[in-house]
């Protein structure tokens, strides 16, 4: 079986509607989904603190990207750093809100590409609707409201790197230059974070566990034979170079800078049940699942409109592209696999016990992997739909399944739709908090206010976060000047 008979093909053939159409309305959904993100943003002290060394100067940025990598032991901070720092400094013009959303909404269709490439099927209009619809709006240490660029930036170029090493290697001709060049844009991507690796390595693992079942479909019926053709030995050293290079680094740099960050270490590995209520707790706060029907009593009537149309739109599209992901050739070990990668994604978090006491002790689950492991268990949500469809196959007809899960999904769609449009409401009383400070730094002297009028004329009730010790009104005295010397009469 030709690898793009079946992708372009058999898929192309069955659809119900143009692609031009497919794209242009699932783009609109895209951009009603995500429209509450954009009220959210710098809704942590980290964020804030990120945005107090842009203030302070390049100088600064590097200084102290030195000091957390040898701190924490972690060298992909002096990548982090500066990139959560750019992230802060952009997230306040709206203009780069929204450039920041369209690359978080990039990196899910990347993300759908890369699957539908795994399963060479074509799934990622169907694949894409789910991730953009059912994503919910988190107050949370999670992208794109917090972090904004840190995930984001290293995973496009990861997805971008892995979908070209993918059609590098179907290529009969080998091209070692283009090849080296992808696969030093992986590792450079992983190199960001521990957060980056588990993705990097989870893509990886997908890979070579979707080229077993390629050789299964192609004919190879022996387990030798099948891993051979799954794995060539310049497959195995290329892939497991990229993962060395910057493993190797990290171990030697976490060996010379054993560093004092508990959140970065491994003193919860003997508590297995933690572990494991860790990993279900971060998995499950990064899904909308615990959130449907959350803010149904204080909707708006253009709220309920707005999610009545996106539901709609959401189950219509998915009936229309779902051809493809029924005709998923495993979809068991599919919906399989997408969870065990789901739990490996969110293992290296769950092992410390800072984020155990935080999500065991007190309930906060939800963190920067949660939207990691998201991405995984929307895979087997959409696979999910292939086992249901066959199995009921003897009983209903299977576009009556279908249509069933599709609308299912819209309703689920409207329902995260309201929470996050109730989610949005708040976060503008942060952004209005923002707005309030820049009027007073361009319209007020500062400095001849005292710390009380200073916070009331911009934060009463203290909505943006800072880290302690740090002290609101310190940030402010900052944050005016800088603002009145480079946004305002402009």
């Amino acid at each position: 079986m030709a690898r793009t008979d079946v992708m372009s093909g058999e898929t192309a053939s069955r659809r119900t509607l143009p692609r031009w159409l497919v794209a242009l309305a699932t783009a609109a959904v895209a951009c009603a989904a995500l429209q509450p993100y954009y009220f959210g943003y710098r809704l942590s002290g980290d964020d804030i603190w990120f945005l107090t060394l842009a203030i302070e100067g390049w100088e600064t940025v590097r200084n102290n990207a030195l000091h957390v990598a040898m701190d924490q032991g972690r060298i992909g901070q002096l990548l982090m750093v500066p990139l959560n720092v750019l992230g802060a400094l952009l997230a306040g013009d709206p203009f780069w809100r929204v450039a920041i959303l369209a690359a978080y909404a990039l990196q899910m269709l990347l993300f759908a590409v890369f699957v539908a490439r795994l399963l060479r099927r074509d799934v990622q209009p169907f694949l894409f609707l789910l991730l953009v619809t059912l994503h919910p709006l988190a107050f949370a240490f999670m992208p794109p409201n917090a972090y904004p660029l840190q995930n984001t930036v290293p995973f496009i170029v990861m997805l971008v790197a892995r979908l070209a090493v993918l059609r590098l290697r179907r290529r009969p001709a080998r091209a070692p230059l283009r090849m080296l060049a992808a696969q030093a844009a992986f590792g450079l991507g992983m190199f960001v974070s521990e957060f980056a690796v588990a993705f990097g390595l989870a893509l990886l693992a997908a890979e070579y566990l979707a080229r077993l079942q390629w050789a299964r479909e192609d004919g190879d019926s022996a387990p030798g034979k099948v891993i051979r053709a799954a794995c060539p030995w310049r497959y195995l050293v290329g892939d497991a170079l990229a993962v060395l290079s910057v493993l190797v680094p990290y171990i030697a740099f976490r060996a010379a800078f054993p560093g004092s960050y508990d959140g970065n270490s491994a003193g919860g590995l003997g508590e297995p049940v933690r572990i494991l209520v860790t990993i279900l707790g971060h998995i499950r706060d990064g899904t909308a699942f615990s959130r449907l029907g959350g803010g149904l009593s204080s909707a708006s009537v253009t709220e309920i409109v707005a999610a009545v149309a996106i539901g709609a739109a959401t189950a219509a599209l998915l009936y229309a592209t779902a051809g493809p992901v029924l005709r998923i050739a495993a979809p068991v070990a599919t919906v399989a696999a997408a969870l065990a990668l789901a739990v490996l994604v969110t293992l290296p978090v769950a092992v410390s016990v800072k984020y155990q006491e935080a999500c065991v002790d007190r309930g906060a689950c939800a963190y920067i992997d949660s939207r990691i492991s998201y991405l995984m268990v929307t895979v087997a949500i959409m696979a999910a739909v292939a086992v249901v469809c066959r199995a009921a196959a003897e009983r209903w007809p299977r576009q009556r399944v279908l249509a069933v899960a599709s609308v299912t999904f819209g309703i689920m769609a409207s329902l995260v739709s309201v929470y996050n449009a109730g989610k949005a409401r708040d976060m503008r009383q942060v952004h209005a908090a923002w707005e309030r400070a820049a009027t007073v730094a361009c319209t007020t002297s500062s400095s001849t206010m005292n710390e009380a009028a200073l916070i009331e004329a911009i934060d009463p009730r203290g909505l943006i976060a800072v880290n302690p010790p740090n002290r609101a009104v310190d940030f402010w005295k900052i944050y005016l000047p800088w603002r009145a010397g480079s946004h305002c009469g402009q």
